[in-house]
C-alpha cells in the first residue's frame, strides 16, 4: 500500500493502483516503485488487480532423497487403542541385528536401526 515499508525500508510511493484501496490507501502492484528506487517484482498469486494475470509456470518439486538410515519405533496397543506397557520384546532383523527391551508407558519399543538398508524385522513378545 502507499506509504507502507518495503523489504529495503523504502515506502511504496509510485505506480500504485489508485482505483484499488486497502484500508483507504492505494494498493501496491507489480512494478510499483518505492522511495529507494526499488520495484515490486512479484505479488500474491490469488489476488488479481487489473484485467490480466500471467501466473508463473508450475515447476514440479524434486523428490527428496534422505540418505539411508533405516530405523523405526514400534508401538503395541490393544484392540481398543490402549498402550500395552511393560511388554518384553526381542527384535531381530534378517541380517541378525537384534534388540531386546520392554515397552514404555505409551506402548513404544526403543528405536531399532538396520543401518543403511531396509530389511525385514521379526518381533517376538513375552508377558514374562
Amino acid at each position: 500500500r502507499q506509504g507502507d515499508a518495503s523489504a529495503c525500508g523504502g515506502a511504496m510511493s509510485g505506480g500504485l493502483a489508485t482505483t484499488v484501496l486497502i484500508n483507504g490507501k492505494p494498493a501496491a502492484t507489480v512494478d510499483s516503485v518505492g522511495t529507494h528506487g526499488n520495484r515490486v517484482i512479484a505479488g500474491s498469486g490469488t489476488v488479481i488487480i487489473g484485467n490480466s494475470h500471467t501466473p508463473a509456470p508450475f515447476v514440479a518439486p524434486e523428490p527428496i532423497v534422505i540418505p539411508g538410515v533405516f530405523n523405526r519405533i514400534f508401538a503395541f496397543h490393544t484392540s481398543d487403542g490402549q498402550p500395552v506397557t511393560n511388554l518384553n520384546y526381542r527384535m531381530v532383523s534378517d541380517s541378525g541385528l537384534g534388540k531386546t527391551g520392554c515397552t514404555s508407558a505409551t506402548g513404544d519399543t526403543g528405536c531399532f536401526s538396520t543401518g543403511k538398508q531396509g530389511e525385514m524385522v521379526s518381533i517376538y513378545v513375552s508377558a514374562e
